[in-house]
């Protein structure tokens, strides 16, 4: 679990160009699971601990992988002890449970 602290996503472009992108409207949304490979366009912090796992502009790789695994995590304890669930700012959960996340279109 602490390994998600220990390492950094890649960082793709600053969180400015991932703002200037998401202004023009070059955003979509996926399933957090999905994240691999791709460039966020919003900062993700779970809170507790409110600590920013994720940055605009970063993407999961293999090496940073305990970051999006720390975040499932999360997730699967709240579906599992309704009451416990953690606040995730920059994930929305939709009407079937599943947690979302915006991510850029087409990015490097």
């Amino acid at each position: 679990m602490l390994r998600a602290f220990e390492v950094l996503p890649e960082m793709i472009m600053t969180p400015h160009q991932a703002w200037q992108r998401q202004i023009k409207g070059e955003v979509e949304t996926v399933a957090l699971d999905q994240l691999p490979g791709r460039v966020s366009a919003n900062m993700i912090l779970p809170y507790p601990p409110g600590v920013p796992l994720l940055m605009p502009g970063e993407r999961i790789t293999q090496q940073s992988r305990a970051v999006l695994d720390f975040l499932l995590m999360l997730c699967s304890i709240g579906q599992h002890y309704p009451g416990f669930e953690t606040d995730i700012h920059g994930a929305k959960r939709n009407e079937d449970g599943v947690y979302q996340v915006r991510v850029l279109k087409h990015a490097c």
